[in-house]
C-alpha cells in the first residue's frame, strides 16, 4: 500500500511524537508499505524553520535529507501537471495530521 504523510505526521513520525496515532505508526512501520512525502511538504518544513516557527535541531538543508534516508520515505515530486490532474488514488493512503489519524482521500478531498 502507498502511504503519503502530510507535513505534520511526517514530523511526528520523524521525531516520535506522540501526536501520531498508534494506528498511523504502524502502518508507517509497515515494510510492506510504500513512504511517501510529498516536496510541498519539505518546502513547508524549510519555510518554517527559516522563519523560526519550527525548530529542528540543525538547518532544514540536513535535517530533511537525513529524516528522508533514516526513515526510508520517498521523496513524491510534483509538478504543474500533478497539481491539474489530481484525482484520488485507490491504492493510495493519506495520512493526515488534522484528525491524528489516517484516511483513505475521497473525491471531496480534490480541489
Amino acid at each position: 500500500m502507498n502511504l503519503l504523510l502530510d507535513t505534520h505526521a511526517f514530523l511526528w513520525f520523524c521525531q516520535d511524537d506522540p501526536n501520531l496515532s498508534a494506528a498511523a505508526k504502524s502502518m508507517i512501520e509497515n515494510p510492506a508499505n510504500r513512504k511517501l512525502v510529498s516536496v510541498a511538504s519539505c518546502w513547508e518544513i524549510a519555510i518554517k524553520a527559516g522563519l523560526g516557527k519550527l525548530k529542528l535541531g540543525e538547518s532544514s538543508a540536513a535535517y530533511i535529507p537525513a529524516a528522508l534516508a533514516r526513515t526510508g520515505f520517498e521523496l513524491l515530486p510534483i509538478s504543474i501537471a500533478h497539481a491539474l490532474e489530481w484525482s484520488p488514488c485507490r491504492s493510495t493512503i493519506a495520512i493526515r495530521s488534522i484528525a491524528f489519524s489516517w484516511s483513505r482521500p475521497s473525491a471531496r478531498d480534490s480541489p
